[in-house]
């Protein structure tokens, strides 16, 4: 288990050191889903970073994280921002707590390396609708230019 499910730690801090995406990663999953927009899941979604990215997207948006802290300080996020369309759950990438075929776009932002990957690849297939779109997606690792003598 990793130590963002630790009764200590500090989810909001988090939120707001954690790097949010390129408006671009959203644009091109739009081009790339070619299905309906009814509704979105973000795994391991801790306090929402990309989760409130799809609800602008998708008629609604379902967020989990092994985490209740991730989803208290998610909670929170949306709620403050008024945010409406969105539902948070604790749960694993092993057993997610949604309905059978009942997800268009399942998304994993930097956290599939959390997973048992063949438990959770038959969990995302059970969910998602048929012709419905996955994206795993992780940073890229950077890249420094400079001197590199020191």
């Amino acid at each position: 288990m990793s130590a963002f499910a630790s009764k200590g730690f500090n989810a909001n801090r988090y939120l707001n050191l954690r790097p949010t995406y390129n408006s671009k990663l959203l644009s091109w999953l739009n081009t790339y889903h070619a299905g309906s927009k009814v509704r979105a899941a973000d795994i391991a979604c801790g306090p929402g970073t990309f989760t409130t990215d799809l609800a602008r997207e998708f008629d609604s948006v379902i967020g989990v994280d092994i985490s209740p802290s991730m989803i208290a300080s998610a909670q929170e996020s949306a709620k403050a921002r008024g945010i409406t369309n969105l539902e948070y759950k604790v749960g694993t990438g092993e057993s997610l707590p949604i309905e059978t075929n009942s997800v268009d776009l399942l998304t994993v932002m930097e956290g599939v390396h959390w997973f048992k990957f063949d438990t959770f690849l038959d969990e995302a297939l059970r969910v998602l609708k048929p012709g419905g779109t996955i994206a795993l997606v992780g940073y890229k690792y950077p890249e420094i230019e400079g001197d590199k003598t020191h």
